[in-house]
Formats: structure tokens, sequence, C-alpha cells
């Protein structure tokens, strides 16, 4: 956690694939950019992974627990 108990930020990942994996450390949060607007998220398991909307192009996911997800954004057709 940062000084003021908030998860620390581990950067931006830009998606550049429909499928790509990553990793994060329990209590870190990425930014996760998109090349065209989000449309709709789709998380599979909320008790490993948050996300917040921060933009048209971006979220940013949190780590809660040790575990795996998915996590699918969808952009318009």
């Amino acid at each position: 956690f940062g000084a003021d108990d908030s998860p620390l930020s581990t950067g931006k990942y830009v998606v550049t694939r429909s499928n790509q994996q990553l990793e994060l450390v329990v209590n870190t949060s990425q930014l996760i950019t998109l090349g065209e607007n989000i449309e709709r998220v789709n998380l599979h398991n909320d008790k490993v992974l948050t996300v917040q909307p921060t933009g048209s192009k971006e979220v940013l996911i949190t780590a809660r627990a040790t575990g795996f997800t998915q996590l699918d954004l969808y952009a318009p057709n």
C-alpha cells in the first residue's frame, strides 16, 4: 500500500491484442488502455480484482486477493 493506504500503481498497460495475460501483486493497481472506446466491461471474479473506469479508453484494475480471473473489454463494432 501507498502512504495513504491506497493500492500502489504499477503503471500503464496498453492492450494490443484480443487475448493478453497480465499478472499483478495483491494491493497493486494497473491502468489498462485500449486503442478505442470501451463500451462494456465484464469481470469474471470480483473477489480477486476491482475495475474502475478512468476514461473512455481506460480502466484502472486493482488486485484485491490472490487468484485468477478474466476481464473482458468490449469496444463498439
